[in-house]
């Protein structure tokens, strides 16, 4: 005899539904990534990449874990082609991070029970992550139901594969020092330097060279799609960092790409009119949206120029910025391996459709230093690359990838400072926070705040160089530690003195951008373009009088060091560059 719901049970079941569903609604759905990339508090966190043993082809995948300021677990997953996903039911216990692949149906037409109904009759992909050592994280997949449940009683193994973490990227490079290589045209000896990756679908046919053009054409099927084709690389080159420049071509309604190093796909598509999105022509594939809509219709050349330089990439697409020098944390859609580093074939797209390319060149990078802008009358104070001109506590700070970083450490404080003084200046800086992080930038610090530069235990007026000085905070006022701090300790703040505007901190992970002016009695601080805090410190009493109620001996000085002040916490800085807004510097600046 069939089962027959009754209309109680009905209702329960499509009131369970509703709620399912308007939890899936309102939950958090974002890219962002811890950038902590060996966090100590949440070991799992940041991004991961693997491959797949089972596969042939299209075998990358990447994850990237985070938590949000209410302490939510989230993430972000590359699965071996197409664009980021954001998977569903996470959760975080025992050591085991668990999350159900993107939900791809039950059609948004079925409701209520029906769509509670078929939720539990559908397979879905299951993930269970876990730790194995300091760097290695080991994925399982299992088959089972929307709930997480076995299906029939039974769980269905679907295999296991290792991940490795991924490094964060360093800092941008300086494209306009790169030292190039002889260029190499591509397209040079037409087919010759080419071949197939599928070497099982032997269907080179599809691809022909004419006067300069290498083409691949496809047929439209009955349905309107395109008869499959294959993809080309080349044969004897593998390449890392470098330049390339080609013209392209495409039919209506088609979809390619060029991998650089087989692992980054340049999308091409018809794009022309669409909204700006990650799957746009002029960005690598399902990573970024273009800065800019640069595409033309379709029938016309088209040109990209790109670099692609110590894993940060540019695209110029028809004399348009598209990618500006942004980031790239893992490989895209479609690429040979997960590994980040490894250098591999410029690739060609044809499994998908039509597309004619010309004047293709790639010119290797053979070096091309770190980028650390100047603006016009600034100067740099930090090379990148040690601690040259630096005084104080040089023991507890380092350079690390273009970073200035405080040594993590419970009784780890120190000061460090630029070793020359300043009077009116304009500071700009970006840093980095971890979670509950703490430092502090110093300004106008006195000869005894140098003396002292390493300090052991807290503060200590006679030498700290929040009394001996300024200090202007750089806090996470997120953190759960730091909620009932004073107003005048808020990021940005001069340090018990003038509380500064709370709310404009980027999230932990990401970098901030600072900006501290002091002239005369006028300190100012933007920060990530918001100006957080306006003074005039010159009617304040200075023994005793601010609202701290301390003594701060050197809060008129009219000159001193400009430095950083740890405070236990790995809190890391780049691109420090300072303006003198009276006087001429006699500072040379240091060569990265």
């Amino acid at each position: 005899m069939a089962k027959r719901f009754c209309l109680q049970c009905m209702l329960l079941l499509m009131l369970f539904a509703a709620l399912q569903c308007a939890a899936e609604t309102g939950s958090c759905r974002h890219g962002d990534v811890c950038a902590c990339e060996t966090c100590t508090t949440d070991p799992v966190l940041g991004r991961w990449a693997g491959d797949l043993p089972d596969e042939k082809f299209d075998r990358a995948v990447w994850l990237a874990f985070s938590r949000d300021g209410g302490g939510r677990m989230h993430c972000a997953m590359f699965w071996r082609w197409g664009i980021l996903q954001y998977p569903e039911s996470i959760s975080y216990a025992d050591g085991v991070f668990k999350f159900r692949q993107p939900l791809k149906g039950p059609p948004a037409s079925l409701k209520g029970a029906n769509r509670y109904l078929q939720r539990r009759a559908t397979h879905f992909k299951w993930f269970f992550c876990s730790l194995d050592g300091k760097d290695r994280l080991k994925v399982e997949m299992k088959d089972l139901n929307y709930w997480g449940q076995p299906i029939d009683g039974t769980p269905v193994d679907l295999g296991s594969f290792v991940c490795t973490r991924i490094p964060a990227p360093g800092p941008a490079p300086d494209l306009e020092r790169a030292v190039y290589g002889k260029p190499i045209n591509l397209l040079a000896n037409g087919l010759a330097d080419w071949e197939e990756v599928q070497k099982d679908k032997p269907l080179l046919n599809q691809w022909s060279f004419k006067d300069g053009v290498l083409s691949t054409a496809h047929k439209l099927t009955p349905q309107g799609g395109w008869v499959p084709g294959c993809n080309l690389r080349t044969k004897c080159g593998e390449y890392g960092d470098c330049r390339i420049s080609f013209d392209f071509r495409l039919p209506e309604f088609s979809n390619s790409g060029v991998w650089l190093r087989g692992n980054y796909e340049i999308n091409i598509c018809d794009s022309y009119g669409w909204a700006i999105d990650n799957r746009n022509s002029g960005i690598l594939c399902g990573l970024f949206e273009p800065l800019v809509s640069a595409e033309k219709k379709y029938g016309e050349w088209q040109h990209i120029d790109c670099w692609f330089v110590n894993r940060h990439c540019t695209i110029v697409l028809n004399g348009k910025v598209t990618m500006d020098n942004a980031p790239v944390y893992g490989v895209t859609g479609g690429a040979m391996t997960s590994d980040v580093f490894a250098k591999g074939p410029i690739v060609l797209q044809g499994d998908h459709s039509g597309c004619d390319f010309r004047n293709m060149v790639l010119t290797p990078v053979l070096s091309c230093p770190d980028a650390l802008p100047l603006e016009p009358g600034y100067m740099r104070l930090f090379n990148g690359r040690d601690l040259d001109g630096w005084i104080g506590a040089t023991n507890l700070f380092y350079a690390e990838n273009g970073e200035l970083v405080f040594r993590e450490g419970e009784k780890n404080f120190g000061n460090l400072f630029y070793d020359r003084k300043f009077s009116d200046f304009n500071a700009r800086f970006q840093f980095k926070l971890v979670p509950n992080g703490n430092n502090g930038f110093a300004i106008r610090a006195g000869d005894a705040a140098v003396v002292g530069g390493a300090l052991v235990g807290g503060n200590t007026p006679g030498r700290d160089a929040a009394y001996n000085g300024m200090e202007i905070q750089i806090l996470d006022d997120t953190g759960s530690l730091k909620q009932n701090n004073k107003s005048w300790q808020y990021c940005g703040s001069i340090y018990g003195v003038v509380a500064a505007q709370k709310g404009h901190l980027r999230p932990v992970g990401e970098w901030n951008d600072y900006d501290v002016t002091a002239q005369g009695d006028n300190v100012t601080v933007r920060l990530n373009g918001v100006t957080i805090l306006a003074t005039s410190v010159k009617d304040l009493d200075a023994n005793g009088g601010t609202p701290d109620g301390k003594p701060h001996p050197g809060l008129h000085n009219k000159s001193g060091y400009i430095g950083f002040l740890g405070h236990t916490m790995p809190v890391r800085m780049r691109n420090i560059r300072v303006k003198e807004l009276t006087g001429k510097s006699k500072h040379k600046e240091s060569t990265p």
